[in-house]
């Protein structure tokens, strides 16, 4: 399953990402979800819980990119930026 938390009736928000390199995995509290173009501002944003979550950019070969967020009800946090080599 894409979204394994997902509960009917929870209170959802998510998180876009303008990440460079673009294949840069993402991973959410430890578990991957994909790349960080798959979550750019012209796709679907990343859809998780409501709350407190970490995420960490990793591409081998680049410095990765650790930062804790909290996604808030019906909104989306646009992220950019670029990962260091």
């Amino acid at each position: 399953r894409a979204y394994p938390y997902y509960r009917s009736g929870g209170s959802y928000g998510g998180i876009s990402f303008d990440i460079e390199p673009y294949d840069a995995a993402v991973y959410v509290d430890g578990e991957y979800y994909g790349i960080v173009s798959d979550f750019s501002p012209y796709e679907a944003p990343l859809t998780l819980p409501s709350g407190r979550h970490h995420i960490d950019i990793d591409v081998p070969g680049y410095s990765g990119l650790s930062f804790d967020v909290t996604i808030l009800p019906r909104q989306v946090i646009p992220y950019s930026g670029t990962i260091g080599r």
